[in-house]
C-alpha cells in the first residue's frame, strides 16, 4: 500500500493501472523492477484504492445494510469486525424489540449506531493518513504512532454503550 495524489482517468483500466505502478515505482531498486516486469504477465492482477463511503442511512424500505457494506471505516483501521458485530447486534436487538415494526427498528438502528460509526470512520481516515506516510519514519515515531492508535481505539470503543435486549 502507498499514498498518491495521482488520479487515474479510468480506475478500471488495467493497462493504465499497471503503467501508473511502473511510473510510481520505476526507481525503487531491490527486486521492484523485476516485479514490475512480471506484472505484465500476471493473469490475476489486482489494483484498488482505499476509499470510505458515508451514508445518511443504512436502511431503505425493508432492506438494512450491516458491516463493511454500510460503514467500513478503512481496511487499515482494524475496526471492521467491531463495527459489523455491534451493528448486527443492534439491528437484531431492535428488530426483536420492535415486534415486527421494522421501520421503528431501522430508525433506532440508524440512531444508536451513528455516533459509533462516525467515530470509527474518523479513526479509519486518520489511520490511513498516518499509516501511509510518504517519508521514512524513525522507530520512535512508529512507537508513538502505535501508542496513539491504541489510545484512540480505546476511546472509540467507549463511544457506544450496548443496549441489553431481552
Amino acid at each position: 500500500m502507498f499514498r498518491s495524489q495521482h488520479a487515474l482517468k479510468d480506475i478500471r483500466d488495467e493497462d493504465e493501472q499497471k503503467q501508473f505502478l511502473r511510473d510510481t515505482f520505476r526507481d525503487f531498486g531491490w527486486e521492484v523492477q523485476n516485479i514490475l516486469n512480471l506484472m505484465s504477465e500476471s493473469d490475476d492482477f489486482y489494483f484498488d484504492a482505499i476509499t470510505q463511503v458515508k451514508m445518511d442511512s443504512w436502511t431503505k424500505g425493508r432492506i438494512a445494510l450491516v458491516g463493511d457494506a454500510s460503514y467500513c471505516p478503512s481496511p487499515l483501521s482494524g475496526q471492521g469486525n467491531n463495527l459489523a458485530f455491534v451493528g448486527a447486534y443492534i439491528l437484531a436487538g431492535e428488530l426483536k424489540a420492535a415486534n415486527g415494526n421494522y421501520m421503528q427498528a431501522f430508525t433506532r438502528y440508524n440512531s444508536l449506531l451513528r455516533p459509533f460509526v462516525e467515530a470509527n470512520q474518523k479513526f479509519g481516515a486518520w489511520v490511513s493518513e498516518s499509516f501511509l506516510v510518504e517519508d521514512e519514519v524513525s522507530k520512535e515515531f512508529a512507537e508513538e504512532r502505535s501508542n496513539r492508535i491504541l489510545a484512540m481505539i480505546k476511546s472509540i470503543s467507549n463511544v457506544i454503550s450496548l443496549p441489553r435486549y431481552e
